[in-house]
C-alpha cells in the first residue's frame, strides 16, 4: 500500500510540473495563493525530512 501511495504522489507531482510548463501564468497564480495561505496549504512533503514544501519548490522531473 505504501508503494501505491508513493506512485500516486509522484503522478500528482508530474501533473503540477506539466501545469507549470504548459500554463506558467496559472501555475504562478497557484503559487501566489499558497504564499498567501502559508505552509498549511503546501501539497507535498519530503518523505525523508517530513517537511512540506511549496509548489515553487517543486523540482524538475518527468511531466504528465
Amino acid at each position: 500500500m505504501y508503494q501505491a501511495a508513493q506512485a500516486q504522489i509522484a503522478r500528482h507531482m508530474e501533473t503540477f510540473r506539466a501545469i507549470r510548463q504548459d500554463f506558467p501564468d496559472q501555475f504562478e497564480g497557484l503559487c501566489r495563493i499558497q504564499d498567501d495561505l502559508g505552509e498549511g496549504s503546501y501539497l507535498f512533503r519530503n518523505r525523508t525530512t517530513n517537511v512540506r514544501f511549496s509548489l515553487r519548490d517543486l523540482g524538475d522531473g518527468p511531466v504528465r
